[in-house]
């Protein structure tokens, strides 16, 4: 039985002895198959490095509405500065206009969005974009990034997971959604949940 050993050497060295040693013991139909594989893998492997929203409870980010912010935008913003400073005791400032060195965070309505929908968008300058339809698009958008990148989670007015932690990253973000109904009303008993607005958010209920 044939062996061969490969020197683990710098990205390029090493791609380059992988390819000679693959080709010497595979079949020339068998090697350009294994090659592409490796090469999707390698290339699925490169991981960017994270946006990090708030630094051992400090941050370089600044949320950012228009001028003549409406109900919504402005909702939005006060809704992600609240629970970022209750997860990490940063109090992210609501701005118009971003100042020298600052990043942003841009919540904006846009009229080409399906109802109730959104986009979250970053860039290679780490700036992070929420545009929202009309009616609650950057709410919603707004609250998917305080679900999946800060673990909070709104349950019942009695159980709600809010953790601490003064380090919160985010990854590269490219992602969309949008509501199949635009009425979503239901019986709800319980005043205590009837009257939270950011649970009635949470859960996306008119």
């Amino acid at each position: 039985m044939r062996t061969c050993t490969l020197q683990f050497t710098p990205k390029m060295m090493f791609i380059r002895e992988f390819r000679a040693a693959i080709k010497n013991y595979l079949p020339m139909k068998k090697y350009n198959k294994y090659l592409a594989i490796f090469s999707f893998l390698l290339s699925a492997c490169h991981v960017s490095p994270p946006i990090e929203l708030v630094s051992n409870g400090k941050s370089n980010y600044a949320i950012v509405i228009p001028s003549d912010p409406n109900k919504q935008e402005q909702r939005a913003a006060d809704l992600f500065q609240a629970y970022i400073q209750q997860v990490s005791g940063c109090s992210l400032a609501v701005v118009h206009h971003l100042n020298e060195g600052s990043k942003g965070i841009f919540i904006r309505e846009k009229g080409n969005i399906s109802y109730d929908g959104y986009r979250i968008k970053t860039d290679k300058n780490k700036s992070i974009y929420i545009d929202g339809s009309k009616s609650k698009g950057c709410i919603y958008g707004v609250i998917t990034i305080l679900e999946k990148y800060a673990g909070c989670h709104l349950y019942t007015p009695d159980y709600k997971i809010i953790p601490q932690n003064k380090d919160i990253r985010l990854p590269y973000i490219d992602l969309a959604d949008s509501s199949v109904n635009e009425n979503r009303m239901i019986n709800i008993p319980d005043k205590a949940f009837s009257h939270d607005q950011d649970l009635l958010d949470w859960h996306r209920i008119s």
